[in-house]
Formats: C-alpha cells, structure tokens, sequence
C-alpha cells in the first residue's frame, strides 16, 4: 500500500542522510512526527525565554570567534579592581597614617589570589574532552568551587573571631585601659586581626572616601559576577561574586570603624557590625561549598537542567524522543533518550549524534554532551523513568 504523500512541512534533513530518510517513512506509527514543528501549526505547553535564547546565542557567537567569554572576562575584571584597590588603600593608609586601610591592603592580596584560582579553572574546565578525560574537565570548576568557597568560610571565620574578641575586651575588660582609638584599629578582615597601638588619621574623610569607593566597586562586581552566573548556571562564579560581596560588606565595617571612631567615638559598632558580617558570608560559603560537594558525588541535577535540554530538543529535534533523565553538572551531561522500538540501530546512532550537536549549540557552557538511546520499550528506560518524577518526564509526541 502507498504511503501517503507528506507536506513540505516534513524536514529531517539536520537528523538523517537523505539515503537513510525513506526507512523511517515505512513505519506508519512514525508518520504524525515528521512535521515541521512551528508555533503556527502545533501549540506548545513550553515557555521559553527569549532572553535566554539570546544570551546563549551570544555566547555561541564569542566562543566561536574564539573571544573572552563573559565570566572570564568579569573575572579579569575583578583581578584589575583588586590589584587597583591594593594600590590605593597601600598609598593611601601610608599617606593618611591609616592602619585599617594598610589592613584592607594586604587583604586585597587574598582576592588576587581568588581571582587567579577562578580563572585557571575557567580556562581548564572549558578544555575539549581528551583519552585520557573522556567527560571534559567539568569537575575542575567544582574543586575551583571548593577553593573559592574555602577562602569564603575563611573570611567569616576571621571575622567572627577578631570581632567578638574586640566585643569581649571592650564590655568585659576593663574598660578604663581602653584607648577607644586602640580597638577601632583592630582590623576584621580575614587572617588580618591585628591590634594597633593606635589609629591615627590626618585626613578622616580621604580615608572614608577610599572605602567607600571599596564598597561600591565591589557591590558592582558581585552584582554582575551573580547575573552572567546564573546565565551559565556556573558555581564557581557564583561563589566568586560572594567574595565580592564579602569584600564590599567588610569594607563597610572598616568604613563604620573610622567613621564611629571619628564621629561617635563608639568603636565597639565596628565588632558588632563585624558579628552581623561574618554570618552572611559564612552562609555564602557553605552554600557554594555544599554545592561543590553534590556535584563531587554525582548527585543528579537540578530540575532546571533538565527542563533546558527538553527544551532545547522540543524546539530543534525533528524526530520523535523523550527525555527520560538528564545526569552531570553545567560542564558535561548524560543524557537518556527515550525513542521508538521500531528504528534500527544504524538510525537511533545518528539521531543521538544529532541530538548531542543540537545540545552543545545551544547550551555553550558544556564542553562534553553524551546521548544514550535506549527503546521506549526495553527494560533500561523503565528503570530510568523510576529515578524522576513523573511530572518531569516530558514525552514529546506531536
């Protein structure tokens, strides 16, 4: 009997050699999926992102062009603002006689250090899979996580030590052998608790005025280091723009000692502001550094992984699948697809292979992509479908 003639909606070409074509065409169970899906013709239950969509296309394009990619290069940035900041908190506690400023310089140092580590493991994690690394070299962003997040719990832990230490020696000590100047220089950055004889300030407001600046430079870089994060869904940036705000919430504090120094003469709310820190920063790190953890043991990705590689294949797939589980990190994924008994296995290889072009387009950060076809039928699939919830099993049947 005739097979019905198809409308020139019908397109496979990105799936099927034209010679391997027709023997799908023998399978009438097949037929209703070989359509052009439009958003015309067929209704979506999908909401994609059109700003999503052109982030990714934008990344796509620098990649390609073989440019800096956004994170790398708000990581440089934040490398320039860490050595500028060193010199000009360096100049300036020397010119101004500022020991907390002098503090704050040889923080910076620390960043530096941050900054450096990111960006190797940026460079590294992005490298091809090899022999002897057939899944890429994602996990080198979740040890980069580790160490980013490690200096993080670093910070909170200085802080909270030297600013409760500063809080016992100013209620519990005898107050009168105090020089209230003496304990607003105690410095709350991380590994810095240093006592000062004396904090001596020529100039107040120069100094105010370079913290301050501080904080605003460093505000602004946790703010765009966390937006191009969540864009890349990468860990590693995202507890590299917590450091960032880290810094900006200890350069407040050293903003509040020298002011309350000078206008209140109260430095006791330098080591209670200092307490308020080390908390938010202690929780960024654990965060990130949990984070890190999952991944270490291949705990399955969040849902949102899942949902972008259904959507990515619902819109550019021109053949019937279903994405029965997603596995891996933002580097590299695990994909099953689920698809009809009634293909052999000559043609479920090149649509897997399609599948996997189709994933790595559109989803720049990966750097290793592996498709797993398995029947709709076999005993596999059904074991796989037992490990995700049924609502997240999206069967893509047009």
């Amino acid at each position: 009997m005739m097979l019905p003639r198809l409308t020139k909606t019908f397109d496979i070409r990105s799936c099927l050699e034209s010679s391997k074509r027709k023997s799908l065409l023998k399978y009438p169970s097949y037929r209703p999926w070989l359509f052009h899906r439009q958003h015309g013709l067929y209704p979506h239950s999908h909401k994609h992102s059109h700003e999503d969509e052109k982030s990714y296309a934008e990344l796509v394009k620098a990649l390609k062009q073989k440019k800096q990619t956004p994170e790398v290069r708000l990581t440089w940035w934040g490398l320039y603002s860490n050595i500028a900041l060193m010199v000009a908190k360096g100049t300036g506690g020397l010119a101004l006689q500022s020991n907390i400023l002098l503090a704050d310089a040889a923080h910076q140092l620390g960043d530096m250090i941050s900054d450096l580590v990111t960006l190797f493991t940026l460079k590294i994690c992005r490298k091809k899979p090899t022999r002897d690394y057939p899944t890429g070299f994602g996990k080198w962003e979740t040890l980069g996580t580790f160490s980013v997040s490690g200096l993080l719990l670093a910070v909170s832990v200085g802080i909270a030590h030297s600013s409760v230490s500063r809080l016992y020696t100013t209620f519990f000590q005898n107050s009168t052998s105090v020089n209230p100047a003496d304990a607003a220089a105690t410095d709350v950055h991380i590994g810095h608790s240093h006592d000062y004889s004396e904090l001596i300030l020529h100039h107040p407001f120069m100094a105010m005025g370079i913290a301050f600046g501080s904080i605003v430079l460093k505000e602004w870089l946790f703010q765009r280091t966390k937006e191009v994060a969540r864009t890349t869904s990468s860990n590693l940036l995202m507890a590299n723009a917590w450091h960032h705000r880290a810094d900006a919430l200890t350069g407040l504090a050293s903003l509040v000692a020298l002011s309350s120094a000078y206008f209140l003469n109260a430095p006791w709310l330098d080591p209670l502001f200092g307490c308020l820190v080390s908390t938010v920063v202690f929780r960024a790190g654990f965060t990130s550094s949990s984070k890190a953890f999952h991944q270490m043991l291949d705990k399955a990705p969040s849902t949102k992984l899942h949902t972008t590689v259904v959507d990515v294949l619902s819109k550019k797939a021109r053949f019937p699948h279903e994405v029965a589980m997603t596995l891996g990190n933002t580097h590299a994924i695990h994909v099953i697809l689920s698809m009809a008994p009634e293909l052999t296995v000559q043609e479920t290889s090149k649509l897997a292979k399609s599948a996997e072009e189709i994933i790595l387009d559109a989803m720049p950060s990966l750097s290793s992509c592996i498709v797993t076809p398995l029947s709709s039928t076999s005993e596999q699939i059904q074991d796989w479908r037992k490990l995700k919830p049924a609502s997240n099993i999206t069967n893509h049947q047009h």
